[in-house]
């Protein structure tokens, strides 16, 4: 679902790059790809280069992060966020060590 909302929102001649391995089979149609001209670039891990880029994006404030953590999380909450990943309610779980307890 990531890498097919990423394509849908890419803009004309943009490049989408797609990390790691995904197991499911594609279920959308390539012709949005081919019609404006968008890519898609197969990655299977990070370099210095991905993480200078990727500091550098988030310093310039292109990249907004905030609206992509849904939930904020204590580690005694864990399977909570597991399971909010796993039903697909979650885009990114932040885990946090509870001091209180």
């Amino acid at each position: 679902i990531a890498l097919k909302q990423a394509i849908e929102m890419l803009r004309p001649n943009g490049e989408v790059v797609r990390v790691g391995m995904g197991f499911k089979p594609l279920d959308f149609s390539i012709n949005d790809i081919t019609a404006w001209n968008k890519s898609i670039i197969g990655h299977m891990a990070y370099d210095s280069t991905s993480w200078r880029n990727a500091i550098r994006l988030l310093a310039s404030g292109a990249i907004k992060v905030k609206p992509m953590i849904t939930h904020r999380i204590g580690l005694s909450q864990w399977r909570e966020g597991f399971d909010a990943m796993v039903d697909k309610t979650a885009i990114k779980v932040i885990m946090t060590y509870d001091f209180d307890e």
